[in-house]
């Protein structure tokens, strides 16, 4: 019976295990390369100050991919200031454009000590001592020749890394573009010089977002997620109607209106005032089986609708129409056995499954918790007031699902609620659509 909603086709248990590894500072990895260079950059550096990368390579294809190769992950290649930019460049005799990732070219290869003084001047070496670091880590991209080759002018490369990252205390990361570039020589050799070695790019950016996050979270309150609701033998999915009443209830806005018989919706209509919906009480995914007519401007329209979409209990739902949306949006809470209580929001209405934009964390979910979520999705920059339309109001979400929080905790019959959509104007939040299904009792049939 969960499977009736949306939810249930967007989101999948491997969401709740991602939301309470992310909730308890797991880290999840998918391939052994990137498990085995993980443990070795947290073993070497620990947690790091934060998410501050600058990227070193001679090559500008490599720097490429370090760019590419960060996006979508929580880590930043912020731009050099322009005094430490000069300080660069001079140590590069301005012949470099100064960007960070860095190409530092080729024409220092070799020369360790001008390599020492350019990576010196990108970790910051010669700032004021007062300023705090400008970088969390640096990656020094190095891919060495294969073996049997002669490698003897890539080691100034490693070892003026070495020394520009003792002389700044900035933590180092060596990678290759291509795990067999990095032979274990090279590995052994980092070890020794206070650095982590890592396959390729991939795996370094992972395991260095690994250890911001790790230091991020140290010193934070961990706390546990919420249980979750029994399923029991069965669910009951409850109407509509019964479901936006607990709703409205419960806090959360919810558009006037309700069931009444087909014969009296225009009467219905013209007591709510117009623009009006009309739907079947019937059918779960009313857009999906033309069960809902939006927009109605007068009695007649809503006659006509009401007899086309009157069940065999001859009822229909009349309600307000809500205006004025700037974002609809899918808001649910699932009770995700063994885990907890799982709150996806993500992209809602007709096209949630086709944009497939959710976020999903566990409650108890604090207030930044859901601000940040939202911020995470596809559809944020619409929240936030796309090219200067007018805002979503955000709070009125966060509100919406404070309330939905605090009534799965005090009914712990309900085993999932889903809001689609919830239409998010510049001034609240409405549930124009609900579902919620109950655990059925023992001995219940």
């Amino acid at each position: 019976a969960i499977a009736v909603t949306h939810t249930a086709s967007l989101v999948g248990d491997d969401a709740a295990y991602d939301a309470l590894f992310d909730r308890l500072g797991i880290r999840r990895v998918h391939s052994l390369p990137e498990l085995l260079d993980t443990l070795a950059v947290l073993g070497t550096l620990g947690p790091l100050g934060g998410s501050r990368l600058v990227s070193l390579s001679c090559s500008g294809g490599e720097a490429a991919m370090v760019a590419d190769r960060s996006r979508g992950r929580g880590l930043s290649f912020p731009p050099f200031a322009p005094d430490h930019a000069d300080q660069v460049a001079s140590a590069l005799e301005g012949r470099v454009a100064v960007t960070n990732p860095l190409d530092y070219h080729t024409f220092i290869w070799g020369d360790e000590a001008r390599l020492t003084g350019c990576f010196k001047a990108a970790l910051g070496a010669d700032g004021p001592q007062s300023t705090p670091a400008p970088f969390d880590a640096a990656l020094l991209v190095l891919d060495f020749p294969a073996d049997g080759l002669d490698r003897s002018r890539w080691w100034p490369t490693l070892d003026a890394f070495s020394e520009a990252c003792a002389a700044t205390s900035t933590p180092g990361v060596v990678a290759a573009s291509l795990a067999e570039n990095l032979p274990e020589e090279a590995r052994a050799r980092s070890a020794k010089l206070g650095l982590a070695a890592c396959g390729d790019i991939d795996t370094a950016l992972s395991a260095l977002e690994a250890a911001a996050v790790w230091g991020e979270q140290t010193g934070n309150p961990m706390s546990l997620p919420d249980q979750p609701n029994e399923a029991g033998p069965g669910c009951t999915a409850l109407p509509e109607y019964e479901s936006k009443r607990r709703l409205g209830a419960a806090g959360v806005a919810v558009p006037a209106g309700g069931p009444v018989p087909a014969g009296e919706a225009a009467a219905a209509a013209d007591r709510l005032g117009y623009p009006v919906v009309v739907k079947t009480v019937d059918a779960v995914h009313k857009t999906d089986t033309d069960g809902v007519v939006v927009g109605i401007e007068d009695p007649e329209e809503v006659a006509a609708a009401a007899r086309r979409l009157a069940g065999d209990n001859e009822t229909v739902m009349v309600e307000s129409c809500v205006t004025g949306a700037v974002a609809e949006l899918l808001v649910s809470v699932r009770s995700a056995p063994p885990v907890g209580m799982l709150l996806t929001i993500g992209a809602g209405g007709t096209l949630a499954e086709l944009l497939d934009d959710t976020v999903s964390l566990l409650l108890p979910a604090s207030a930044d918790d859901v601000r940040q979520a939202l911020r995470g999705l596809r559809i944020w920059p619409m929240l936030a007031g796309h090219r200067g339309r007018p805002a979503a109001a955000v709070e009125a979400v966060v509100g919406v699902i404070d309330a939905l929080g605090a009534l799965v905790r005090d009914d712990r019959s309900i085993i999932e609620i889903e809001i689609n959509p919830l239409i998010v104007t510049n001034e609240a939040a409405v549930a124009a659509d609900a579902l919620m299904l109950l655990a059925e009792p023992p001995g219940h049939g």
